[in-house]
């Protein structure tokens, strides 16, 4: 049956998260088609689907193929004229899809949209929408140390968008993957996410060739989520493969043939990995001491 609108979740161990994301969006009260793409979760999110949410289409992969493939499964086991991607650790309020599907129908060029996104406090707002990466942004991201030391550097400024007013819906270079809405033309034109990113930057890919081949994104700040960034895990898979996903977005989109220059920036992106990881492993043992596990 043909849809204007399928809303396409990845979830991988998100038993709790997706129940309520499924919850909103029951309440929206808006003819759409729901796709759920299980990777291989073995928390009982596939039960919690089929028991309690039986309109919505379940598709279950065998292994955890990483979020880029999921979608692109999602994309192929869905009938909409927009795909909604959605994590399931966000929540949706009654107008957001609405609000849209309406900064696309506006213009035939739009292809992707992404919504203003707030805490689970409804208060704090999330960066949702920034500047291409570029080298400089690299070193000073979002979370960068160096920030600290150079407050006023024109990378971070530029990358996060500080001195653009997003009060109104915006053309931006890219929105966050948490909740974006995407024209299945586009999507067609482009073959969907590159799934060489196991998780992490696919969504900049994706906006980066949609601008190469003509479409535009923009930021809604009409169209609003709650999005609740994952608690601390003891598992180091996110922090390795965001940092591969770094170097993989380099690597394709960046990188211009300084080798000495890549050597550094691969160098550099090691480091923070090891680094992180090295945190992350000495917090968690603390935290297991301090409990006497």
């Amino acid at each position: 049956m043909d849809v204007d609108v399928s809303i396409v979740i990845v979830s991988y161990q998100s038993r709790g998260d997706l129940g309520r994301c499924l919850s909103s969006l029951r309440e929206c009260g808006l003819a759409r088609q729901v796709v759920v793409i299980d990777n291989a979760s073995p928390d009982g999110s596939r039960e919690l689907v089929e028991t309690c949410f039986p309109e919505v289409r379940l598709i279950c992969l065998p292994d955890n193929l990483g979020f880029a493939k999921a979608c692109n499964v999602g994309i192929d086991g869905s009938s909409g004229k927009y795909c909604v991607f959605l994590n399931p650790d966000a929540q949706v309020s009654r107008s957001t899809v609405q609000e849209l599907i309406r900064i696309a129908e506006g213009n035939p060029r739009v292809g992707l949209v992404g919504p203003r996104v707030f805490d689970e406090d409804g208060r704090t707002i999330q960066p949702s929408c920034r500047s291409f990466p570029t080298i400089g942004s690299l070193f000073f991201h979002r979370f960068s140390i160096l920030n600290l030391l150079f407050p006023g550097n024109r990378w971070r400024h530029k990358y996060l968008l500080l001195d653009k007013d997003l009060s109104e819906p915006t053309q931006v270079d890219w929105v966050s993957g948490c909740c974006m809405l995407a024209r299945r033309d586009m999507l067609t034109d482009l073959g969907g996410f590159d799934e060489r990113f196991f998780m992490y930057s696919e969504d900049v890919d994706l906006c980066l060739r949609a601008r190469q081949a003509g479409w535009a994104t923009y930021y809604a700040p009409s169209a609003c989520i709650t999005h609740r960034i994952g608690g601390s895990s003891d598992s180091l898979k996110p922090i390795i493969e965001r940092h591969r996903s770094v170097w993989r977005y380099y690597k394709k989109h960046l990188a211009k043939g300084h080798h000495v220059l890549n050597v550094l920036i691969c160098s550099a992106i090691a480091v923070r990995c090891c680094a992180l990881s090295l945190m992350r492993v000495l917090s968690t043992t603390c935290r297991r001491w301090l409990r006497f596990d």
